[in-house]
């Protein structure tokens, strides 16, 4: 019947958000354990092909745990773990400036990057377990967010964009949103200055060389 069916829904969606819940608390747990309270930064450096022996670094601060326990716990890992080393800047549009393990210059390292994803179990499917989003938290110019698919893909915003990213009627959650950038807008500028092909591509490689979680001392 109706009222059976509106019963079996309501068992499961309340069966859902307990899920979500314990698995939030955990990952709120496993970084309070491993990198106490914060706040929690991270750097990640890079190289650009036109001047491959400088290494330049952006340095991202956490959104607050409490807010995204999840979200950050999933980054600050692929960061520990060095997922995203190898990989590229691989894009820039008028709102954002999109990296991933991904490297379009390089088959050989592209499809090890592919496999190490794919192994640890954040590709093809996401690396979230559910999707965060907060309007504590929104889409402003140098926050971090995750793409649609939860990641690994990442972007900047590089101007506000708190409409084209937050929630709305096609995508009720927004996309995931969990850092910002606070030092390193210097490298940013100089990265969306390269010149880009017709899909917005760069035409010259801009490598992630390595990424670290940053203790607070030491910012």
């Amino acid at each position: 019947t109706v009222n059976n069916a509106e019963e079996e829904i309501q068992f499961w969606k309340m069966k859902a958000e307990s899920l979500v819940e314990k698995i939030d608390f955990r990952s709120r747990r496993d970084v309070l354990k491993k990198y106490g309270p914060g706040p929690h930064y991270v750097r990640i450096t890079v190289s650009l092909s036109t001047s491959p022996d400088v290494s330049e670094s952006l340095l991202l601060k956490m959104a607050p745990l409490d807010i995204m326990s999840h979200t950050i716990q999933i980054f600050m890992n692929l960061i520990e773990e060095k997922m995203y080393v190898g990989g590229t800047f691989l894009l820039a549009r008028d709102h954002i400036l999109v990296a991933g393990p991904f490297d379009a210059f390089d088959p050989e390292n592209n499809q090890r990057l592919e496999e190490k994803m794919v192994e640890e179990g954040y590709f093809p499917d996401g690396t979230l377990l559910f999707h965060q989003y907060t309007p504590e938290y929104p889409h402003t110019r140098y926050t971090v967010g995750f793409s649609s698919t939860g990641g690994p893909l990442f972007y900047i915003n590089i101007k506000d964009n708190v409409e084209a990213h937050g929630p709305n009627e096609g995508d009720v959650e927004g996309d995931p949103v969990f850092a910002a950038v606070v030092e390193g807008f210097d490298v940013i500028q100089k990265i969306l200055a390269l010149p880009q092909n017709e899909d917005e591509s760069f035409e010259t490689r801009v490598q992630i060389v390595d990424t670290y979680v940053v203790e607070i001392d030491s910012k």
